[in-house]
C-alpha cells in the first residue's frame, strides 16, 4: 500500500503543524508527500517531518479543526512530474485519482505556455512599453511572449525590443494594449540555443549562418542532387510527426514531383 495511515491526527484551522497519536511519521513518511483527512478532497503537500508524531503542512489548514481525526498521507508517485499512483489498499481512491488529473492537466497547460514571474514591478511608459528596474536586457529579447496583469485582466503580446539605461530596463511590446494599470509581467519560458546549431556547410538556402543543411535534414540522393522526389518523403516525414504532436493541421504533398512542384492542402 502507497499509504500511510497508522493512528490519527489532530488539525488546527490556520496552523500547518499536524499532531499524532499512535503515529511513527519519522520512519515513514517524507517530505513531498500528500496529506489528507478521510472524507476531505484536499490534499496538502508536507513541508517537513518533524518527529514521529507531528510533520509540518507547506501551507495554513484553511478548513475546520479536527482532533483525532482518521487520516492518509499518499507517498506513491511518478517519477518525473510526481502525480500521484494508485495502488491495492489504498484509501479514497477517487481522491487520489481527481488530484492526478488535475496535476496532469495544469502539466498539459503548462507544457504549451510556460510562465516565470518576473520579481521587479513594472511602470507602465506608455501603450506599448514599460520599465522595469535593473538590467533585464538578456531576458527581455525579441519576441519573446509576455502575460502581463493589467487592471486585474490578463493580455499577451511580445517583446519588440529592451534597452538599458541605469537605473531601468525599457521594455519595448508588439501591441498597445498596456494602460497604467499593468501591475505584474509573466514572461514565456525559453531555453537559448547556442550560435550556429543548424550549419550552412552543405546547403546555402539564404546567406549567414544557421542555414539548413543536410547535417540537420539528410536529403540528398546518391548523385548529391536535392530532388522534389525526396524532399516529398522528408516533408511527409515531418509532417506525421507534426500531426502526432499537436493534431492541429495535415498538408498534402502529393503533388510535390521531380519539378519540386508543390501543392499545399487544406490548413
Amino acid at each position: 500500500m502507497a499509504q500511510y495511515n497508522t493512528g490519527t491526527v489532530t488539525v488546527t484551522k490556520g496552523s500547518a503543524i499536524v499532531t499524532g497519536s499512535g503515529t511513527d511519521f519519522i520512519n515513514n513518511v517524507s517530505a513531498g508527500d500528500l496529506f489528507k483527512l478521510e472524507g476531505i478532497g484536499v490534499f496538502k503537500e508536507i513541508e517537513s517531518v518533524d518527529s514521529a508524531t507531528q510533520i509540518t503542512l507547506s501551507s495554513a489548514w484553511a478548513g475546520d479543526s479536527y482532533s483525532n481525526a482518521t487520516y492518509s498521507i499518499h507517498k506513491d508517485f511518478t517519477p518525473n512530474y510526481k502525480i500521484p499512483k494508485v495502488n491495492f489498499g489504498d484509501w479514497d481512491i477517487h481522491a487520489v485519482i481527481t488530484d492526478a488529473i488535475n496535476k496532469v492537466d495544469r502539466y498539459l497547460a503548462g507544457a504549451l505556455v510556460e510562465w516565470i514571474e518576473e520579481e521587479a514591478s513594472p511602470s507602465y511608459v506608455s501603450s506599448t512599453s514599460f520599465t522595469l528596474a535593473g538590467d533585464k536586457t538578456d531576458i527581455y529579447i525579441e519576441d519573446r511572449r509576455l502575460k502581463l496583469i493589467i487592471s486585474s485582466n490578463t493580455y499577451y503580446n511580445r517583446v519588440v525590443s529592451s534597452s538599458y539605461s541605469s537605473p531601468n530596463t525599457t521594455v519595448v511590446v508588439e501591441t498597445a494594449n498596456l494602460t497604467s494599470g499593468l501591475s505584474k509581467v509573466y514572461y514565456g519560458y525559453l531555453q537559448n540555443l547556442p550560435n550556429n546549431v543548424i550549419k550552412d556547410t552543405h546547403i546555402d538556402w539564404g546567406s549567414g549562418e544557421n542555414q539548413v543543411s543536410d547535417e540537420d535534414i539528410p536529403i540528398k540522393d546518391p548523385n548529391n542532387n536535392f530532388s522534389g522526389e525526396i524532399l516529398s518523403a522528408v516533408l511527409d516525414e515531418l509532417l506525421t510527426e507534426i500531426k502526432a504532436r499537436t493534431g492541429i493541421f495535415t498538408l498534402d504533398f502529393s503533388r510535390l514531383d521531380s519539378s519540386a512542384y508543390l501543392m499545399s492542402g487544406e490548413a
